[in-house]
């Protein structure tokens, strides 16, 4: 399975297993349920933006995408420290 923009299933859910994930609430698209967004890299080594909801025991990935060059610079910083 692969999305549009070419990120893999299998590499947004790897993005969870970084140690030095980032994720934050995204406001902006939640309306009727609570979304967050994570900023990591997949096993493949790309540098990804996954939005997910967390119901019950698990992850919903909502969609996947490669990060910008803003959220790619913050995931750098995060990671030089």
């Amino acid at each position: 399975m692969s999305y549009l923009n070419n990120v893999t299933f299998f590499d947004s859910v790897t993005v969870f297993a970084d140690p030095y994930l980032l994720i934050a609430d995204d406001t902006k698209h939640s309306q009727t349920e609570k979304r967050e967004q994570a900023i990591g890299e997949a096993e493949s080594g790309k540098i990804l933006v996954v939005v997910f909801t967390r119901r019950a025991n698990s992850i919903r990935i909502i969609s996947a995408r490669p990060a910008n060059k803003k959220e790619r610079k913050l995931y750098a910083q995060r990671t030089t420290k």
